[in-house]
C-alpha cells in the first residue's frame, strides 16, 4: 500500500485529523478498500473505546470510526463504512 504520509501532511495544513481504521486492525497490501476519516481538529477527534469498536471490528479495513464533541449536540460518534465491493446474491 503506497504511504498517506501525504495525506496527513495535507490535512494537518488545513486542521484536519486523519482518523485510520479502529485499533487492531493490520492494513494489508492486497486491500483496496481501507475507510479513513478526516475529522476538523475544532471536533476534538479522538479513538472510539475499544467496546465501541467491537461494534465495526468485524468489517477491518472496511470501517474508521472516532468520538467527536459536536457543538450543541456534545460526544458522538462517527463512522466511515464501506461496502463490500463483491454483488449480493439473492437468497
Amino acid at each position: 500500500m503506497p504511504s498517506l504520509d501525504w495525506l496527513r501532511e495535507l490535512a494537518d495544513i488545513h486542521g484536519y485529523e486523519v482518523v485510520p481504521p479502529g485499533p487492531g486492525v493490520r492494513i494489508k497490501s492486497s486491500w483496496r478498500v481501507v475507510s479513513w476519516l478526516l475529522i476538523d481538529r475544532h471536533l476534538d477527534p479522538r479513538p472510539v473505546s475499544e467496546d465501541t469498536w467491537t461494534l465495526f471490528a468485524v468489517h477491518e479495513s472496511y470501517a474508521a470510526a472516532a468520538t467527536v464533541t459536536w457543538p450543541e449536540l456534545g460526544e458522538i460518534t462517527v463512522v466511515s463504512m464501506h461496502a463490500s465491493p463483491r454483488p449480493v446474491s439473492s437468497a
